[in-house]
């Protein structure tokens, strides 16, 4: 399953509508354990991340319901992403892993696993990964995170872990490894007392950070009023 962007606009009614045609589905087809893959949005110039959490939502309501996420492959130009092979690579991981036995496959993109508040920074723990890493074709490190304090008013945040490394005259550089296992720890030099932490809400919509089998991050955000894990 592949569609959505008509439904952006109402992003609180499209898990509902997801279990709905699932459930439909599965009593048309008479398999009550059918196996239903999905892709999630991406962005095509504008901030759809609500939605993308909303798509988000149906796969951990529906223990038999997978989502490929390809906020990489968007382009701000082009509602429809050019590179289908990819995405169809990444459908077809689920149904290797889940359906044709292959369990040593990994077929998810990192999701929020535990998060805490040290001192002025969000330190976000990530299951479904072993490490992670960060790639812009431009080898730019500018990330689309943002921190609020309680005022509720978004900044730029940084992140604060990635992992240095001695380049030629040993200068020190950046190279996309990040520090520390499964963790990222964000901040901003503009709030420090963050409260509101989230990822892809702000331009250019696009993924920059991958699991170790290239998978990308999804759309996320936490809110330190609520509860301090997911």
């Amino acid at each position: 399953w592949y569609q959505g962007e008509h439904d952006a606009k109402e992003f609180n009614r499209y898990c509902s509508k997801l279990h709905a045609l699932y459930d439909g589905w599965r009593k048309r087809f008479e398999n009550k354990n059918m196996s239903f893959y999905y892709v999630q949005l991406c962005s095509w110039g504008r901030n759809i991340a609500p939605m993308q959490e909303a798509m988000a939502q149906f796969e951990k309501e529906c223990p038999n319901a997978a989502m490929v996420v390809i906020n990489d492959l968007g382009s701000n130009a082009d509602i429809h992403p050019n590179e289908k092979a990819l995405v169809g690579h990444r459908l077809a991981l689920h149904a290797l892993r889940c359906d044709y036995g292959f369990k040593d496959i990994c077929s998810k993109s990192p999701t929020v696993d535990s998060w805490s508040i040290v001192s002025n920074t969000f330190e976000v723990t990530f299951k479904d990964c072993r490490n992670l890493y960060v790639y812009r074709k431009d080898w730019k490190f500018d990330l689309p995170f943002e921190i609020a304090g309680e005022d509720g008013v978004f900044h730029p945040a940084e992140l604060k872990n990635l992992k240095p490394s001695k380049g030629y005259g040993g200068k020190t550089e950046y190279k996309g490894d990040i520090e520390g296992e499964r963790k990222l720890v964000i901040g901003s030099k503009a709030v420090d007392k963050p409260v509101h932490l989230r990822y892809l809400y702000c331009a250019p919509w696009t993924g920059y950070i991958f699991n170790e089998v290239n998978l990308p991050l999804g759309a996320f955000h936490l809110d330190a009023g609520k509860a301090s894990s997911e």
